[in-house]
């Protein structure tokens, strides 16, 4: 069989095997009505409680209401921080992926600080900081020194209920797909995160989703035995986290699953 996988949308990944198309969803999306749903109405449900507070301690004079206002348009609402800090953290996975890939180079260190200096193709070279700088260390401590066949970079990942060309349907949805950003043959998964604070559970339920799709698509591999998450930090550092007790098996990608289909049935998933 042969499988064309076209780049994610929101709505998920659409496959093609031997014609026949299906349309899975994405692993993210999976966690996403698993674990965190509405964050940002939640946020600003804190907010105004937190006004609500202030003004009963007489601690402020103006109207709660245009407080509130003010707030949402000032720069410390809280979807303003994290957009801003998930565009960071898009460049510097992009970073991490190009280095992988060798489509990008560091061709030196920048004083003071040792900075990274970053050269991609014909393109002007530039240093890279913040997180950026931190996905670069990342990337020469655990994965200059492997030669290209020896790690494996945004493989494009699925897993179907059953053999897309056996799909009952006229389209395939029966399934879930998404884009590991490390395989280290024959059974080490890696992650890279730059928008969270600590090492999560659902991180490593992404990694047991990535995994069991990884063994179906290659059934004579071994299975995933290991798996790690990096964070890079805005100071230019970053974390590795690969504690064997927090690594979950393959087999918990069926009960999530199963989860995210109840959870669909409720109703809308906002």
């Amino acid at each position: 069989m042969t499988a064309k996988v076209r780049k994610p949308t929101k709505g998920g990944y659409v496959i093609e095997v031997d014609g026949k198309m299906a349309r899975l969803a994405r692993v993210t999306t999976i966690l996403e009505v698993v674990f965190k749903e509405a964050f940002g109405a939640m946020s600003y449900y804190g907010g105004r409680l937190a006004l609500e507070y202030m003004a009963e301690r007489d601690e402020v004079d103006d109207d709660i209401e245009d407080l509130y206002t003010a707030w949402k348009a000032s720069p410390f609402d809280p979807n303003k921080t994290l957009r801003a800090a998930s565009k960071r953290g898009t460049a510097a996975h992009k970073l991490f992926e190009d280095l992988c890939q060798r489509r990008a180079t560091i061709t030196g260190y920048a004083e003071p600080g040792h900075n990274p200096i970053i050269r991609r193709g014909d393109d002007p070279s530039f240093v890279a900081v913040d997180y950026d700088k931190g996905a670069a260390m990342a990337y020469v401590d655990m994965f200059q020194h492997l030669d290209a066949e020896e790690m494996l970079s945004e493989v494009k990942l699925y897993w179907t209920e059953h053999p897309i060309p056996e799909c009952p349907d006229e389209i395939c949805t029966h399934g879930w797909a998404g884009t590991a950003d490390i395989i280290i043959p024959p059974f080490t998964l890696g992650d890279m995160k730059t928008n969270k604070g600590e090492n999560r559970y659902s991180a490593s339920v992404q990694m047991a989703l990535y995994a069991l799709a990884w063994e179906q698509m290659n059934p004579d591999a071994d299975m995933i035995k290991r798996h790690f998450v990096i964070i890079p930090r805005p100071d230019g550092t970053y974390d590795l986290y690969d504690d064997p007790k927090q690594f979950i098996p393959s087999g918990v990608a069926l009960d999530v699953y199963s989860l995210y289909l109840t959870r669909k049935e409720w109703g809308p998933v906002r």
